[in-house]
């Protein structure tokens, strides 16, 4: 009797905090395009033991796992690092199983003078049970929030998130028993060396045509008159001067 009433009471305590248990999932492209994935779970101490085949699933997926404790609280904090290219569908290794894939588009387009990036990511899933010390199971992780997390390259200009500013973009979902996850994210970002290069070239052009233009309407002065030349040649006789006296006057 004891032992039932044991049971009753886990179950109950577990049914009771698990509207205390949060999920933190997020993405962070990395300057160098590669994937950085952080998975957090932040529960009550309670559900600690729960959360053992989760960390081993979380490590077999490739994640340093480190666990805290904070006062009444347990944090699982795991991380990896995917390379260039190989993104990975969010979730919850060993805990979410992923039922069919809508989409899942990533992809960059150069536009010379910005880039454009592109994710569109839908997949429907269904959440494990946890079994309970009698055999049967608990749905432990019933209607917990997930915050889903994305950190990407360049300034968002378009989203269905629940909230964003200009590169971080955050969904407020629940994990509920069967459900879908529906994420669409475009961001540009300006390719600044050709940009850079097309203004210098434009007030390049915009310098000369005004020099022109100056030219054309306040044309150079003209130069000074050349002097007249002064006529040369022999140097004329030298005038007849009247003899003194006026000479003999004639009868």
């Amino acid at each position: 009797m004891k032992k039932i009433i044991a049971i009753v009471i886990l179950i109950f305590s577990l049914t009771a905090v698990s509207g205390c248990i949060e999920v933190l999932y997020e993405i962070t492209i990395d300057k160098d395009d590669t994937e950085i994935v952080t998975l957090q779970i932040n529960a009550p101490t309670l559900v600690a033991p729960y959360l053992k085949d989760l960390i081993t699933d979380m490590r077999n997926g490739g994640f340093s796992v480190e666990t805290d404790y904070e006062g009444d609280r347990v944090i699982v904090t795991g991380r990896k690092r995917l390379m260039e290219g190989h993104w990975e569908i969010p979730t919850v290794p060993g805990y979410i199983t992923i039922t069919k894939v809508n989409a899942f588009d990533f992809y960059v387009t150069d536009y010379f003078l910005f880039k454009r990036y592109v994710l569109n990511l839908n997949y429907t899933y269904v959440r494990k049970r946890t079994p309970r010390p009698d055999g049967r199971d608990i749905d432990l992780f019933e209607n917990i929030p997930l915050t889903f997390v994305v950190n990407y390259r360049g300034k968002i200009i378009k989203t269905n998130a629940t909230n964003w500013n200009k590169k971080s973009a955050t969904w407020a979902l629940n994990m509920k028993r069967f459900g879908s996850l529906d994420v669409q994210l475009v961001t540009y970002k300006i390719n600044y060396l050709p940009v850079i290069a097309i203004i210098l070239i434009f007030f390049g052009i915009l310098a000369l045509g005004i020099y022109f233009i100056v030219r054309l309407i306040r044309p150079g002065a003209h130069p000074a008159a050349v002097p007249p030349k002064k006529l040369t040649g022999p140097d004329p006789p030298p005038a007849l001067t009247p003899p003194k006296g006026g000479g003999k006057k004639k009868d």
